[in-house]
């Protein structure tokens, strides 16, 4: 399962696997799964209305579409979501699926799909971490100042000079790295 979104912006890939959703081109980390799953259900959630009979996709802005949203299913096959201009009428977009005739979809999709590809990136600082599963830690605050943690398996924690370092404190740190997010 995959999908293409090309935007002005350009064209992202994202692919999802056993481990979750995975940015491939032109950004290479790991996917924001809530976004990236969110883009699919947009697609099942369209509600869309009769063709416009005779409708040139120009005059609709779907000659050069604001965002297309290219999905690749598991089994094979595509489905391509063209999305153009805002009706001037009521909460609706001018829509075309692969390439079919001009239809009118309920909402604005490009709300959506016209965030900057660099928001459908996992914003976790520090990816795939178990905080339990630290067992040691090195702080440095300059070249004149560092100490290294390790955690021993009785779960205490020792500095390497031999103090006793606070096991609280050391999970609370690790709980808080596992949280950190970028802006």
């Amino acid at each position: 399962v995959g999908l293409t979104l090309t935007t002005e912006e350009g064209s992202l890939i994202a692919e999802r696997g056993e481990s979750g959703w995975r940015l491939v081109s032109p950004i290479q980390a790991k996917g924001k799964a809530s976004d990236l799953d969110g883009l699919v259900e947009l697609v099942d959630a369209l509600r869309v209305g009769e063709p416009i009979t005779g409708a040139s996709p120009a005059t609709y802005g779907l000659e050069t579409p604001k965002a297309s949203l290219t999905l690749r299913r598991a089994g094979g096959g595509e489905l391509r979501l063209d999305v153009g201009a805002d009706s001037p009428v009521g909460f609706k977009s001018y829509v075309r699926l692969d390439g079919g005739e001009v239809l009118v979809a309920s909402g604005h999709p490009n709300e959506t799909l016209l965030k900057p590809f660099a928001a459908l990136r996992d914003d976790a600082v520090v990816q795939d971490v178990d905080p339990y599963e630290i067992t040691r830690v090195r702080f440095e605050q300059d070249a004149l100042e560092s100490w290294v943690a390790e955690r021993r398996p009785d779960s205490s924690w020792w500095l390497s000079d031999g103090r006793r370092a606070s096991a609280d404190r050391l999970t609370a740190l690790a709980e808080r790295l596992a949280t950190l997010r970028f802006e």
